[in-house]
């Protein structure tokens, strides 16, 4: 729930007027049926005295509304848009719900028009996955409705789905919520941890990779529950083989694994442990990802055969959808395809992992599209490194787990290079600190040795130079190192360290200009 610093400031739209539905039932809507579908300037004429600045909403509804999805015309869609727009004065969504309660339906008449126009729109929209929804309300509810019963809500519920804005900014210290107890196959450890699942309760069904087994863990428990597998690794139905992901389908209250060392993708019943083996979906696949979209169409990458295939669940062949032209960096080619993400329109993004890019397959290309890398191996912003897990927002907005890198990236629509929001620190801090040891510096009673940190020095600086680069955070890191060492070149402090120091600011040098030459 959105509320203002006084924490009265709510926006209306987020709390259902339930105690205004009347306890009645009403005569169904049915006439706005015969009128006319028209434009929405013509729908709105006969209820234009209720508004202020009414045709002004409308243009602007209407200018947002160009190019609408799912076969909707832009009169329908900007119908949409106009429900949903806040006004100073009364907004439509609030007057028009108020007369949908109403029991006098008379008062609906000049509403028809804009209500087909409305209703036609909303009954093209593709349905999006099964969700829980929760809303606020003003009164405690439990004395009105009871438990068993069916009650019909007259007015439209609206919901606003936020999408992540720009500047959206995410905390830099993450919290262990799985594992995080070493490496191990007890119920409270994981070992190699892959893909994962995370249900609307926010737990999570883990593909516990080189434990062989699926791990269901619930948000704040310590300790895992065993879904699939962990019979040890072998080819048996009740035994997995480094699964690398899993999806679960509600509709069958099964899990979707992709048996990566089985090369076969798995059905799993999802009663927690009591089935004692999985089903053999599709065979003689490397499966690495896994993908559903709202049509229940299952996605599979094949890491073998660089390709993306879609599959009726039954259907053991498939139709590719991305790749199939052979290993290559080519747009019509993938290179190790691993995760996969689809969207509402069944597009089709690609984590192209050696490729280090993420590739975008519109439904029916023959070609994908270069959304983010693409610029060979490496660190800056503008490149990936063996790129895995993604997501896509609605506004088209790309999050990549650039492995490589041990990052996280988010890239815009049409975005020449991302931007990180999470890591980026890689091992870096650790490596410094050991090169730092390794000058052997008389700091405190028992001053480092250089068998601490046996890198010779001249290896050192071709690291370090190797490493600077546009968006590599090893600069900072040599500028606190030299910050860390600087007061040692003096020449009251005498002492074997002085030999590494210098010969690390020669051995720089010499590689900052053998750089250049290249």
């Amino acid at each position: 729930m959105d509320t203002s610093e006084s924490g009265n400031d709510w926006n209306p739209r987020l709390i259902e007027n339930t105690c205004d539905e009347p306890d009645a039932s009403l005569q169904p809507l049915e006439d706005y049926q015969e009128s006319e579908l028209v434009s929405l300037e013509k729908a709105i004429e006969p209820i234009k005295a209720l508004f202020l600045n009414l045709p002004r909403d409308v243009w602007i509804a209407k200018k947002a509304s160009k190019n609408p999805a799912d076969d909707i015309s832009p009169d329908e869609s900007a119908a949409i848009h106009l429900y949903t727009m806040e006004v100073k004065s009364r907004s439509l969504y609030s007057i028009l719900n108020e007369m949908l309660r109403d029991r006098d339906r008379r008062k609906l008449k000049p509403w028809f028009p804009y209500l087909k126009l409305f209703i036609s729109a909303l009954f093209k929209i593709r349905p999006c996955t099964a969700k829980m929804i929760y809303r606020g309300v003003k009164v405690d509810l439990h004395l009105k409705y009871h438990r068993g019963e069916h009650y019909t809500w007259w007015a439209f519920t609206s919901l606003v789905v936020p999408n992540i804005p720009a500047t959206a900014r995410w905390a830099q210290n993450g919290a262990t919520v799985a594992g995080g107890h070493e490496c191990g196959s007890a119920t409270h450890q994981l070992a190699g941890p892959e893909g994962l699942f995370v249900n609307d309760d926010k737990t999570m069904v883990i593909a516990d990779t080189h434990n062989h087994r699926i791990i269901r863990w619930k948000m704040g428990d310590m300790n895992g529950q065993l879904l699939a597998g962990g019979n040890g690794q072998g080819s048996r139905l009740n035994q997995l083989d480094q699964p690398m992901n899993v999806l679960a389908n509600k509709e069958t209250d099964s899990l979707i694994i992709s048996d990566y060392g089985n090369r076969r993708v798995l059905r799993w019943s999802r009663c927690y442990g009591k089935t004692p083996q999985g089903e053999i979906l599709i065979d003689n696949i490397k499966c690495h990802g896994l993908a559903m979209d709202d049509q229940r169409y299952l996605y599979v990458s094949d890491i073998e055969k660089h390709e993306v295939k879609r599959y009726q669940i039954g259907d053991k062949n498939g139709i590719v959808v991305a790749g199939s032209n052979g290993k290559g960096a080519g747009l019509n080619q993938l290179n190790e395809p691993a995760y996969i993400f689809v969207d509402r329109q069944q597009t089709v993004y690609v984590s192209d992992s050696s490729n280090n890019r993420v590739m975008k397959w519109d439904k029916g290309a023959k070609e994908g599209i270069v959304v983010a890398g693409g610029q060979g191996e490496g660190q800056a912003m503008k490149q990936l490194y063996g790129p895995n897990g993604l997501f896509v927002d609605t506004l088209d907005n790309l999050y990549v787990a650039d492995s490589g890198n041990d990052r996280v990236m988010r890239w815009s629509k049409g975005a020449k290079q991302g931007t990180v929001i999470v890591g980026g620190n890689g091992w870096g801090a650790e490596i410094f600190t050991r090169i730092l040891n390794g000058f052997a510096l008389p700091v405190g009673k028992n001053p480092a040795s250089r068998d601490d940190c046996p890198y010779m020095i001249s290896d050192v600086a071709q690291w370090l130079v190797a490493m600077i680069g546009y968006g590599s955070s090893c600069l900072q890191y040599l500028r606190d190192l030299f910050t860390a060492i600087k007061t040692f070149y003096h020449p009251s402090n005498i002492g074997e360290f002085q030999k590494y120091l210098i010969e690390l600011i020669l051995k720089l040098a010499e590689q900052f200009v053998e750089r250049v030459r290249l």
